[in-house]
C-alpha cells in the first residue's frame, strides 16, 4: 500500500527521532591524542585535529615548535602556522570520537546547569 505525502512525513520524522534517541547516549571514546610532537626541529608531522568551538574536524600538522591547518607535502616548509606544536590524532575516525567525546561533556554540562536552575525554582 503506497503512502501518501503526509504518512510519509510522519514516517520519516519517526525514524529521525529513533536515529536522536540513539545518539542521546554516553560512547566509550576517548578524548586521548596518539601522534606526538616531532623530535627534530625541521621535521613536520600530519594528523587531524578538532575544534569544540565550530564542531568540526579537520587536517593539521605540527612541529616542534609550530602548527597549522592542512598537511605538509614533500617536507616542504608550511606558510603560515601558529605557535606551539601540538599533539594530534592519527586517523578522521580517532578525532570524531574525540569530538563525540568532547560535544557530550559540553552538553552533559550545560544540561546539569539548566537542571539546577530548576530545582532552585522548584524548591522555592
Amino acid at each position: 500500500m503506497a503512502m501518501n505525502k503526509k504518512e510519509k512525513e510522519q514516517l520519516e520524522n519517526a525514524i529521525r527521532l529513533m536515529a536522536v534517541n540513539r545518539a542521546l547516549r554516553w560512547s566509550d571514546y576517548g578524548a586521548d591524542r596518539d601522534v606526538g610532537l616531532p623530535h627534530g626541529t625541521n621535521q613536520y608531522v600530519n594528523g587531524w585535529s578538532i575544534n569544540t568551538y565550530s564542531c568540526r574536524v579537520y587536517k593539521s600538522w605540527s612541529s616542534a615548535v609550530t602548527h597549522g591547518d592542512g598537511w605538509v607535502e614533500n617536507e616542504e616548509r608550511p606558510r603560515s602556522a601558529s605557535q606551539r606544536g601540538i599533539a594530534q590524532y592519527s586517523t578522521e575516525e580517532k578525532a570524531l570520537k574525540a569530538l563525540r567525546h568532547c560535544m557530550e561533556m559540553k552538553f552533559a554540562e550545560a544540561l546539569y546547569e539548566i537542571d539546577k536552575q530548576i530545582l532552585a525554582i522548584n524548591e522555592e
